[in-house]
Parts: structure tokens; C-alpha cells; sequence
């Protein structure tokens, strides 16, 4: 840590000769100031780094509203494009990226450690045919598309895109350049639904391995940050907390964990109970609805056979069999 003036109106380079560099682009550095938020601005610039003549890092706020990031991107002639993601903060955290172009769609959480930087390359992504969180791939004849990328709340991370070019092109008298863009968006949580809304149980028994859930947040572009409300632009996510609970407790209630994705029941009473998920991200909350049904089961044994006993629903059609004893 080192510890810099700089006086008002003024610019000043401080050269760092004995950073050593990481391959895998895991290397950040926090600029932090005394001085109010916007006032100081930073940003990094490595020359003559090995493969390359210019790379530039711009510095983010780490202060600002803004929770999400994205650019156009492109692979034709030998380019590459890398999602650097940062998590500044003292915890774990989820960044959500999704890369489209028509009618692809591929969404896929990262969970970064804190401190940490990770690096996406998408010309990698395609050539391994990587899998998102529903198992779709990038068509390996994508040359070009957007991206996009968003924590659930202010303040938890900062992301940016950086095209590289191809060895053989100079931009600007550098062999090699590595330019960065990022899009600043705020991106805001205005829906709920669950992915499963109904499910239907036993009387004085768990719901496992049946579940609500999970929880599916609707994301809005947003102007305001304090908003929950804009264009839609997503319906996926994590990152978020929820609270789960049981509208009718004499008949269901959250059996298990409350503030997961996913909820199970335990059924107290016959009938159809409702279930409420509160999802919340910064100011915003959205509810998510399902309903429990609890139905009454009914045992027939018999002395004969070992005491079997079984259970079956009501208006359930089962066939009997019976053997006479002489």
C-alpha cells in the first residue's frame, strides 16, 4: 500500500515496476481517496506487456448506484473478447452474465470470492461448448453478439469487456492492443414467480422431495436505482434473499430452511393452504405465489401379511386382492 497527493485540477503517473502479473488476468488494484465520491478518477496502463503494446484498465467508482454493466462484442479476425469480473467487497458474491445475439440466449452465475477477478473468455466459452444454468450452448459459428452482467445489489462488484486484437494488427503503433468497455446500467429487481407453484403432500408429513421454488427473478434497466420497475432484461438471477411462508398454517407451513430458493412443507391439516415467497433485492421486495395441498391418507393392513401397512390418497383407485383361508 502506498499513499499518493495529488493536488486539485492536476493529473499525476505513478509508475509500479515491481507489480509481477498474473497470466490468467487475477490482478486488481483499489485506488481508494479521501476526497468525495467522483472527485478522484484512476485508471491502469500496462505497456510492453509481454504479447501485447497497450493494455488499459479504466477505473470504476466503487461507490456508485450502479449494479451492472454491458457492450457488443465481437471474434472476427482473430479477436478475442474477456468479461473481467471483480468482487470488491468482504463477501461472496454472485455476478450474473448473459450473452445473446437474436435468438441465443446463454445465462450463466459466477460466484466470486472476494477480492477476486475473474476472467471469461468468450471465444472459450464457444470452442468448449460451456453449458449454462439450462444446459444451452453458444453456436460455435458466433462471431459476434452482446454482453451483459449484473450483481443483485449496489456495491458489490465491478465488471468491464475487453477486446483484444489479433497479434497481427497494430492499433495505434502497438503491436497488440487490449481495449475495455463498459456500459454502466442499473439493472433492478421488479418481478417474482416460482418455477414450481404447486405441489400436493401427504397429512403429518414433509412435502420432500417435492419443493416450491425456485423463486425466479423478473429484471428491469432502470434509470432510477431506487426503482423497481423499467425494461425488461432478464428472468434469472442470484444473489437475492427470500423469506418464505405458509398463508394457511393449520394446514401447511415452510418445513426446513425459509430463506432459500426453494421451500418444503409439512402438512398440519387437510386442505389446500396458500405459500408466500418474498424475494428482495436493495429497496425493492416482489412476492412469488404457490399453494400447498394436504391430502388426508388412509391405511389398510392386514394380520395376514406381516402387518403391511400402505398409504393412499383419497379417491385414489387401488386394487385389492383377497385369499381365503380354509
Amino acid at each position: 500500500m502506498a499513499t499518493v497527493s495529488v493536488p486539485g485540477l492536476s493529473t499525476q503517473t505513478i509508475a509500479l515496476p515491481s507489480l509481477t502479473g498474473d497470466p490468467g488476468l487475477r490482478n486488481s488494484l483499489i485506488v481508494q481517496s479521501d476526497a468525495a465520491p467522483g472527485t478522484l478518477m484512476a485508471s491502469v496502463v500496462a505497456v510492453g506487456a509481454p504479447g501485447f503494446g497497450l493494455v488499459e484498465q479504466i477505473g470504476k467508482d466503487e461507490l456508485t448506484l450502479t449494479n451492472g454493466g454491458g457492450h457488443p462484442w465481437e471474434l472476427t479476425g482473430g479477436r478475442d473478447a474477456v468479461l473481467l469480473l471483480f468482487n470488491h467487497s468482504a463477501e461472496a458474491k454472485y455476478f450474473n452474465v448473459k450473452i445473446g445475439n437474436g435468438s441465443v440466449l446463454w445465462q450463466q452465475p459466477y460466484e466470486l470470492a472476494p477480492m477476486e477477478t475473474r476472467a471469461i473468455s468468450i471465444r472459450d466459452l464457444i470452442a468448449g461448448q460451456a453449458k449454462d444454468q439450462d444446459g444451452a450452448v453458444l453456436p460455435q459459428t458466433m462471431e459476434q453478439g452482446e454482453i451483459s452482467w449484473f450483481n443483485a445489489n449496489p456495491s458489490e462488484g465491478k465488471g468491464r469487456l475487453m477486446q483484444i486484437d489479433p497479434v497481427s494488427q497494430s492499433v495505434a503503433g502497438n503491436r497488440r492492443a487490449a481495449r475495455n468497455f463498459s456500459c454502466s446500467y442499473t439493472f433492478v429487481l421488479c418481478g417474482a414467480s416460482l418455477a414450481t407453484s404447486s405441489i400436493a403432500f401427504d397429512y403429518d408429513s414433509s412435502s420432500s422431495p417435492l419443493y416450491l421454488g425456485p423463486v425466479i427473478p423478473a429484471i428491469c434497466l432502470s434509470a432510477n436505482p431506487y426503482g423497481c420497475s423499467g425494461q425488461s432484461a432478464s428472468h434469472s438471477g442470484l444473489g437475492y434473499t427470500y423469506n418464505w411462508g405458509g398463508n394457511n398454517q393449520s394446514i401447511a407451513d415452510v418445513y426446513g430452511s425459509w430463506t432459500s430458493s426453494t421451500a418444503t412443507f409439512w402438512g398440519y391439516g387437510v386442505g389446500s393452504g396458500g405459500a408466500t415467497a418474498i424475494m428482495a433485492s436493495g429497496n425493492c421486495l416482489q412476492s412469488a405465489f404457490g399453494t400447498a395441498t394436504v391430502t388426508r391418507g388412509i391405511s389398510l393392513g392386514s394380520t395376514k401379511v406381516k402387518n403391511k401397512t400402505t398409504k393412499v390418497a383419497v379417491g385414489q383407485q387401488i386394487h385389492l386382492t383377497a385369499t381365503g383361508i380354509t
